[in-house]
């Protein structure tokens, strides 16, 4: 179903008035743009007491995302934040995550795109004199030589920047590479290093790999996330960072909206100011969004984004997103180089949501 064209967004009058002025409404304009754009995924229809509460939510609890995920150590050791993968902006704001972990008591990043088997080499690395451009591109060349994307290689020299300004004393700021591991090994490695010491750590990975109290389909392992879910319960979280989900019917599928496109459909009465928000699912009107067009919930009956995390990052509509920057000089051939461009063109990509 699409939008219902008739709301002009008069329904919305039941937001609070410190609120009101904040939100755009739903004009015919906007609403002819989401149900009548060819060749798009169509956005549903969102019942007007629900958008309102779902905005309400944002408006009234949401925080800056570098914010909102800085907040969840107040009251968690393991925060994981689950990307789709190259989207430009979800990079950049681990990246600007990193200046202020210290000062949140948090001093260690994981991340997968460098082995584990690297660890001491990228220890050096981020406590040396001088940066060592070349050598962040070895290890993470030599983990995935088709992982050449500048913003992920600068959240190294990010890390190395902390420690060049660190106080005398104060704990260094480490990453550390969970790549190259099944989640049993990287589990253990988290022990060790982090749960062991009485320390906090922001988990940069893949979705699936951040999964907590959500368990993979009969047949698949569990997963990293679920593994220190069992050892520490509510003291690790997930926060899903907006990006399309995977299709029930096959992973080989066009991949769907998520939450069956409700997220999508309420966030456009925001303005872009507002809706660049964190916020908890859990305990909210997102958790029982439903989520029946993702794979996620195929033999799950009644699945709702409240099963799949804890908290949610929305920066901007899906169709306005960015891929990461491919690295000039990272293939010596030009065919290659053209393969590294195409898979980081997240506007092709997405060309067919909102």
């Amino acid at each position: 179903m699409h939008l219902d064209p008739s709301r002009s967004g008069t329904e919305l009058i039941a937001l609070p008035l410190k609120h009101r002025h904040r939100w755009k409404g739903l004009t015919l304009a906007a609403v002819a743009l989401v149900s009548c754009a060819e060749g798009r995924l169509p956005l549903p229809a969102v019942q007007p007491q629900l958008q309102v509460a779902l905005a309400r939510h944002v408006l009234e609890r949401g925080r800056p995302p570098e914010d909102y995920v800085l907040g969840k150590f107040e009251t968690h050791d393991i925060v994981f934040v689950g990307e789709y993968g190259r989207i430009r902006h979800d990079v950049l704001l681990v990246d600007g995550l990193v200046g202020r972990l210290p000062a949140a008591g948090v001093h260690c990043l994981g991340i997968e795109f460098a082995s584990a088997t690297e660890q001491e080499t990228i220890d050096r690395l981020l406590i040396a004199d001088d940066y060592d451009d070349a050598l962040a591109r070895h290890l993470v060349k030599r983990h995935d030589p088709h992982w050449g994307y500048g913003e992920y290689l600068d959240l190294f020299r990010a890390a190395w920047t902390v420690n060049r300004t660190r106080a005398d004393g104060e704990t260094p700021f480490r990453i550390l590479a969970l790549g190259g591991a099944d989640a049993e090994a990287n589990a253990a490695v988290l022990r060790t290093e982090i749960l062991s010491r009485g320390e906090k750590a922001l988990i940069y990975t893949n979705i699936e790999s951040a999964f907590t109290r959500f368990r993979p389909s009969s047949g698949e392992g569990a997963r990293l996330g679920n593994l220190l879910f069992d050892e520490i319960g509510p003291r690790c979280a997930t926060i899903f960072l907006h990006a399309p989900w995977p299709s029930r019917w096959g992973r080989d599928a066009p991949w769907v909206y998520p939450a069956d496109g409700h997220i999508d459909a309420s966030m456009i009465g925001l303005s872009d100011e507002n809706r660049r928000a964190g916020f908890d699912v859990v305990g909210s009107p997102f958790a029982a969004l439903p989520g029946e067009t993702s794979w996620w919930s195929v033999g799950r009956e009644g699945f709702q984004l409240g099963d799949l995390c804890d908290g949610y990052v929305f920066q901007t509509a899906l169709h306005l997103y960015e891929g990461v920057t491919p690295l000039e000089n990272w293939f010596d051939g030009e065919e290659h180089a053209a393969e590294l461009a195409a898979s980081c063109d997240i506007p092709r990509q997405f060309l067919r949501f909102h």
